[in-house]
């Protein structure tokens, strides 16, 4: 015998179920596309800001200047933004940026190559004008400042692409080398700091190396009138810098510090050998400092054979380097490190027989 009314007491429930499970399915769908239509304005700012941060830092390696309007300068958290020229950009096209409804529909620079929309976009009850590091966090991963404050020193040219590896390498020690311990004081440092320790040098085979340089740590570290607390600060950085394995040490010949063995270098070798010590540019000038530090500075920057010295032996390794003789000189040789190593406060001179 049949039960009808089991019978329909099932079928009602499947029925209930169904109901519940369509209902649940309409709910997230409007969820998502009404989502879906809340993120796009912000995916759209996000698009256009790394757009224009590619298209910009191409612009500045080749130009030198960043294509800013004009020099009306906008405050924004203290610092100061200028609106972006458009028109100097070739082959762009933006989702907004245009002026189309307001003045405030502009997008903003600062001399970090930071780009800020002025009007901003809604996302989730919240005004956005920047990319939101909480949703993509690869602020940290990001090189382009690494080219852009190479590019402002001069330590790359305009036609010289660092690969990504070396990019990287170049921000992992920037972000880890952040203190050091000397004189029984904690000293910090700034990615900036740190980055403008080193550059990078290419041999005759575009091979890339990291190397650190004299001058930048020299006054990073130096106390007018303690020479030996200025020295043990400098003991601690180019200690770190020798045990990390991403660098390759300080490059000898490189008098002008510029990552380059060039004909500069050649022209303050010739006259260190002639026994003249006035007059380098590549030198800091300082009033508190005489030919004797002039001369151990060129002696450091200087020796491309290692031999401690600067003298006529390094002027030929360079002329031998620049003429093309590379089955003469191997590169690596000239790139050394540097240790400094004294605790009878004669820190000019140890420097120099240490190296």
């Amino acid at each position: 015998m049949i039960d009808l009314k089991s019978e329909k007491a099932i079928t009602l429930a499947v029925l209930i179920s169904t109901v519940i499970v369509l209902l649940i399915l309409a709910t997230v769908a409007i969820y998502s596309v009404k989502s879906s239509k809340n993120v796009a304005p912000y995916n759209k700012m996000v698009a256009d800001i790394e757009l224009l941060h590619d298209k910009i830092l191409d612009y500045y390696s080749k130009n030198g200047v960043i294509p800013k309007k004009n020099e009306t300068e906008t405050l924004i958290d203290g610092k100061q933004y200028y609106e972006i020229d458009l028109q100097r950009l070739e082959n762009i096209t933006l989702n907004y940026g245009l002026k189309n409804d307001s003045n405030d529909d502009v997008y903003l620079i600062d001399n970090e190559l930071n780009i800020y929309y002025k009007e901003g976009v809604e996302l989730d009850g919240q005004i956005y004008h920047v990319k939101n590091n909480t949703q993509d966090d690869n602020e940290d991963n990001d090189t382009s400042w690494i080219i852009l404050d190479f590019a402002k020193k001069g330590l790359i040219d305009n036609e010289r692409t660092i690969s990504d590896e070396t990019l990287n390498k170049l921000n992992n020690l920037s972000k880890r080398f952040t203190s050091y311990n000397a004189n029984g004081q904690t000293y910090n440092l700034t990615k900036k700091e740190v980055l403008d320790f080193l550059t990078v040098f290419y041999d005759e085979n575009d091979e890339e190396y990291i190397v650190y340089r004299y001058g930048p740590i020299f006054w990073s570290t130096h106390v007018y009138g303690e020479g030996e607390e200025s020295y043990n600060r400098r003991a601690a950085i180019f200690n770190y810098l020798n045990e990390q394995e991403e660098i390759t040490g300080m490059l000898g010949g490189d008098i002008n510090e510029n990552g380059k063995i060039d004909m500069p270098d050649v022209k303050y070798l010739e006259y260190y050998c002639s026994g003249i010590y006035e007059g380098y540019s590549s030198i800091p000038k300082q009033e508190e400092y005489d030919d004797n530090f002039r001369w151990a500075y060129l002696a450091i920057v200087g020796d491309a054979d290692n031999s401690y010295y600067a003298d006529a032996s390094d002027l030929a390794t360079i002329e031998y380097y620049l003429t093309n003789y590379f089955d003469s000189i191997y590169i690596e040789d000239m790139i050394a490190k540097y240790y400094i190593e004294s605790d009878d406060g004669y820190w000019l001179e140890e420097e120099l027989m240490q190296y």
